[in-house]
């Protein structure tokens, strides 16, 4: 966030359509919200975030290798070289 964007409250709306590209009438299906899924005072559960990154990781590095992925990072802080945690990340040939 730019020094220009501190304090200013952003907007994040969505707007839905029909199946035939028309609008759908605008009391039925508003919502606004000043906080984005994910922010500081919205966070994502951390179990979230790994099913995420599982289902978009496992089919280029494959279920043992994802898994590996997660407990090396879950355990980053007692890693001795940051590369192994790379060498994790280049799917197996």
């Amino acid at each position: 966030m730019s020094a220009s964007q501190k304090g200013q409250t952003r907007l994040a709306t969505t707007r839905v359509m029909s199946s035939n590209g028309a609008p759908v009438p605008v009391k039925a299906l508003t919502a606004s919200t000043t906080v984005v899924r994910g922010d500081a005072v919205d966070p994502v559960p951390e179990s979230e975030v790994v099913a995420k990154f599982a289902a978009l990781t496992a089919p280029v590095l494959g279920d043992a290798q994802t898994r590996r992925v997660v407990e090396a990072v879950h355990e980053i802080e007692t890693l001795k070289d940051v590369r192994d945690l790379g060498a994790l990340l280049v799917p197996a040939l």
